[in-house]
């Protein structure tokens, strides 16, 4: 990890995250890998499911109704990241049925949830996968899968951790106004994986996210790729791919 500076202008926060690929090392190692548009998109619905990327490794092998029987196995000991700690009982167990009756197959479950824009999923109130997953389903479908996405009105709909992020750099600025100064800032950047756009919106969503956790937790740059690769480790043939095209943990002598 980069050496911790609580110091650290917002900015060259921002922008040493980004050209480091801590931004969301996820997306990096899935659009490297060149995994089957099928097994992706398994990979995904496991994934918001359990929020796990190891989890989501094993899974992605089984099709159809194999898929959803070991997703339902799996419910009890699956790992879950601190953003599915409450998929759990019987809320979590009665969304999986839901997906499974609207959708059948998982492919089916997750082209549902990369509609066209972040307004669009979000008014489908699709079981379980609200504000939060709303923002990760759309930047899997732009980062990863490279969709266009219309990020329109998506600065009106946050959660908890990036509004507190926002009033660190911009206390006492409305968080939706706050986002767009954060995009103001970053989009001189190319936008990790693809290098295709700007960074934008889902960027500054991201950084806002992040900043809490650097200022306030003290959690290094660098932080989320060690998290993230270890995640993968031991889950098989899989995880290993992806963790071949993980981004590697940076260090201070890389950015001299």
């Amino acid at each position: 990890m980069l050496s911790y500076d609580p110091n650290l202008d917002w900015r060259k926060f921002a922008e040493l995250t980004i050209k480091t690929d801590d931004l969301d090392p996820v997306y990096v190692g899935l659009q490297r890998c060149d995994m089957p548009e099928a097994m992706l998109m398994r990979w995904c619905a496991a994934f918001v499911t359990y929020y796990h990327m190891g989890t989501a490794g094993k899974l992605c092998l089984y099709e159809g109704d194999e898929f959803w029987a070991k997703l339902w196995e799996s419910y009890d000991t699956a790992p879950r990241a601190a953003e599915r700690r409450h998929f759990r009982g019987n809320s979590g167990r009665k969304a999986i049925k839901q997906w499974i009756n609207t959708y059948k197959t998982p492919e089916a479950f997750f082209a549902a949830c990369m509609q066209p824009s972040f307004m669009k999923l979000l008014k489908k109130n699709i079981p379980q996968v609200g504000t939060y997953f709303t923002w990760k389903c759309m930047d899997l479908r732009e980062a990863v899968f490279g969709y266009a996405v219309d990020w329109t009105g998506a600065e009106n709909h946050m959660v908890t951790l990036p509004t507190q992020g926002l009033e660190i750099i911009y206390p006492g600025v409305k968080p939706s106004v706050a986002l767009l100064q954060v995009v103001d800032n970053i989009n001189h950047l190319k936008a990790p994986p693809r290098y295709s756009r700007a960074c934008g919106v889902a960027e500054a969503e991201t950084i806002a996210c992040m900043i809490k956790g650097y200022y306030k937790n003290g959690k290094a740059i660098g932080h989320d790729i060690m998290e993230k690769r270890r995640d993968l480790e031991g889950y098989g043939e899989v995880s290993d791919l992806i963790l071949a095209h993980m981004p590697e943990e940076p260090t201070d002598a890389e950015l001299v």
